[in-house]
C-alpha cells in the first residue's frame, strides 16, 4: 500500500549491494546457477531521502518441466480372469506405461500417475491403481500426469485409451469328411476347408492348424502344408483362429 511515487524499488545480488545501493539488477534477470536456489535482495528507499530504506529478500529456483511423451493405445484381448471372456473387460498393468511416458527422462526425478480424466490429472487427484480394470465395455481413456518431484507445479499430461479386443467366436467341434478313393482309409485333407466351419467371420481372420492343443495355444509347430494333410479316420486337429488384433481361440 506504499506509494510508488514516494518509494523506489531496486534489486541486488547481495545484502551488501542492497545496503550500499550498488550493482542494481536492471531489466530481465537470468539465474546464475542452473537448478540451484538463489537469493535476490530488494531495496525499498524513500525518494526524498535515500538514507531511509529497508531491505528484504526472496528466493527462486528453476525446475525441469517434464515432457509427457505420447503413448499408443494399450490393447489387450478379452480374457476369463473375471470369469467371462466375452464381456469387454480386462485388467491392465499401467506401470508398464511409465517407461514410455518418461522415455529418456530420469525416473528418480519424475513421478508418473494415471487418472480417469483431465481435471483429475491437472489437480493430481483420484490416481488409478497400477492394476486397472476398464470402466466401460471395450475400453476407455486414461490421462497420464508426469511431474517433477522437486516441484509438483512442473507437470505435463498426455492420454491414451485402454482397449479390450474381443476374442473370435469359434464353433466347435467341427468335422471334416471326404470319400476315400483307394480304400486304404487314408486321405489328403484340405484343412482350410475348416475355416468357414470354425468361424462365421473367417474372411477377416487367420487360421493355422496343429496336431497338439498346447502347440495351438502357443502358436508352435503348425502343420506346414494345411491344404494336403494326410490322415486316417478319427485324427483330432486343433485350429488356431486369430483376429487382426492378435486375439485367438483354439477350435477342435
Amino acid at each position: 500500500t506504499q506509494s510508488a511515487t514516494q518509494f523506489s524499488v531496486t534489486y541486488h545480488p547481495s545484502q551488501l549491494d542492497a545496503d550500499m545501493n550498488s550493482n542494481p539488477i536492471a531489466g530481465m534477470y537470468t539465474n546464475q546457477t542452473a537448478y540451484t536456489l538463489e537469493t535476490i535482495f530488494v531495496r525499498v528507499e524513500n525518494n526524498d531521502n535515500t538514507d531511509c530504506y529497508a531491505v528484504t529478500s526472496f528466493e527462486f529456483d528453476v525446475f525441469d518441466q517434464p515432457v509427457a511423451n505420447p503413448v499408443a493405445n494399450y490393447q489387450l484381448c478379452d480374457d476369463a480372469i473375471d470369469g467371462d471372456d466375452t464381456n469387454g473387460f480386462s485388467t491392465f498393468d499401467l506401470s508398464i506405461i511409465d517407461a514410455l511416458v518418461l522415455d529418456l527422462q530420469d525416473a528418480a526425478q519424475f513421478t508418473v500417475t494415471y487418472h480417469p480424466n483431465q481435471n483429475d490429472a491437472d489437480d493430481n487427484m483420484n490416481g488409478l491403481s497400477d492394476s486397472y480394470i476398464n470402466t466401460t465395455i471395450g475400453g476407455n481413456q486414461i490421462v497420464v500426469r508426469i511431474e517433477n518431484n522437486d516441484n509438483p507445479n512442473c507437470f505435463a499430461t498426455t492420454s491414451f485409451d485402454v482397449v479390450v479386443n474381443p476374442l473370435p467366436l469359434v464353433l466347435q467341434p467341427i468335422l471334416l469328411r471326404q470319400c476315400d478313393d483307394d480304400t486304404d482309409g487314408i486321405s489328403d485333407f484340405n484343412l482350410t476347408e475348416a475355416n468357414s466351419l470354425l468361424s462365421t467371420d473367417f474372411a477377416n481372420q487367420t487360421f493355422t492348424y496343429y496336431t497338439d492343443p498346447t502347440d495351438a495355444q502357443n502358436a508352435l509347430s503348425p502343420i506346414a502344408n494345411p491344404t494336403a494333410f494326410s490322415s486316417s479316420n478319427g485324427t483330432i486337429l486343433y485350429g488356431r483362429v486369430e483376429t487382426i488384433n492378435g486375439c485367438f481361440r483354439v477350435g477342435q
